[in-house]
């Protein structure tokens, strides 16, 4: 848990990265996140608080809600837990108000932007060490694997990616048990050679 020089509070998931100044002045308080975070903002209304993911602005004043923003994928998903957020994806743009328990897609790619209602407990499993899916691909969920075991994951068969999957596991000392849970329902099948996971059909 990072806390900043205002007070906010940071929670960074495996594999990310965030920047923040060592003292914030100006108008704005500006964080940029690469990776995963969980957010506690200290509330000042003087100075919002600014998340910038790839070409995405979260505005806050004081609020809780969670940035998930790797580079291999090709979503920036911003999901409030509590109290409310702007979120912008341009300086000319009114943007997106979130209320608790919703979420913003934004597509890298093709620009698209989905607002939904979403189960948060899912978004913050990670945070209790937790993995948490319901109806996934599982390319999303080998990623989240990849991030948090530190293994590759290569994949035999390109169809296997949109598998969908569900699970919800603690976090072990070994990934053994979660491929085991995915294998034995007949459809994948899982090769461990070292620091690799090889995805069978």
């Amino acid at each position: 848990m990072l806390t900043l020089a205002d007070g906010t509070l940071v929670c960074l998931n495996a594999g990310s990265k965030l920047r923040f100044p060592v003292q914030f002045n100006g108008s704005y308080r500006k964080v940029e996140l690469e990776g995963e975070g969980y957010f506690q903002v200290a509330r000042n209304e003087e100075m919002p608080f600014v998340v910038s993911a790839s070409g995405v602005n979260i505005t806050v004043l004081g609020t809780e809600f969670n940035v998930s923003n790797y580079p291999e994928n090709e979503d920036v998903q911003t999901t409030l837990i509590k109290g409310k957020v702007q979120v912008t994806l341009s300086e000319n743009m009114d943007g997106y108000t979130l209320h608790p328990g919703e979420q913003v897609v934004y597509n890298k790619e093709s620009g698209e932007v989905t607002v939904a209602n979403v189960d948060v407990s899912y978004v913050t499993a990670w945070r209790e060490g937790r993995l948490r899916f319901r109806d996934r691909p599982l390319k999303e969920i080998m990623d989240f694997i990849s991030r948090w075991y530190d293994v590759d994951v290569v994949y035999e068969d390109e169809v296997v990616k949109n598998y969908l999957f569900g699970c919800n596991f603690n976090r072990h000392v070994t990934v053994t048990p979660l491929l085991e849970l995915f294998q034995s329902t007949g459809t994948v099948r899982f090769e461990v050679v070292g620091k690799k996971i090889i995805v069978k059909k």
